[in-house]
């Protein structure tokens, strides 16, 4: 005859439906020594940060400096041509690595769109900060002051890691 024994530390994995498990710690309470458990409780251990979680992309400068001046963070600027290639090869590898998403939580996220007639002022926006080419990334403190800024060919992950640290 088999006997099932509870062990401390035991953890529970559940998979439900297209969730990712679930980490529980168990907790047994006899009410004496050699007793059976009387009461099992379970309590969810705290989520892991899901790197595959999107960057948060605003598309508005101001409300982009604004949210970063109320969170006391830097603003990252994506300026982009919505037609050119490079602008979608970044969204499809750099901006998906989790590395750099990681970087990105920590910063208000702007994606600006060169080529949107909407945005007649950003062309003295970005000349006033030194960013002449597009694709370009630019790292500037809430006041709208300048960290760095990458532009073309030097938009890479590496790059812009160091530029987010």
């Amino acid at each position: 005859m088999l006997r099932a024994r509870v062990l401390p530390g035991l953890f529970l994995l559940c998979a439900c439906g297209s969730k990712p498990p679930v980490e529980a710690s168990v907790r047994v309470e006899a009410s004496q020594p050699d007793a059976r458990p009387s009461r099992v409780t379970t309590s969810p251990s705290p989520a892991p940060l899901d790197p595959a979680v999107p960057i948060d992309w605003l598309d508005d400068r101001e409300a982009a400096v604004e949210r970063a001046v109320r969170e006391g963070k830097k603003v990252l600027v994506f300026v982009v041509a919505s037609w050119q290639p490079q602008t979608q090869h970044l969204d499809r590898t750099l901006w998906s690595d989790d590395d750099v998403r990681r970087a990105a939580a920590e910063v208000v996220a702007v994606r600006v769109d060169a080529s949107n007639p909407a945005n007649e002022t950003l062309e003295h926006w970005l000349t006033e900060r030194g960013i002449d080419h597009v694709p370009a990334v630019g790292l500037l403190h809430p006041d709208g002051s300048v960290i760095g800024h990458l532009t073309g060919p030097e938009v890479d992950k590496p790059s812009v890691l160091r530029l987010l640290r």
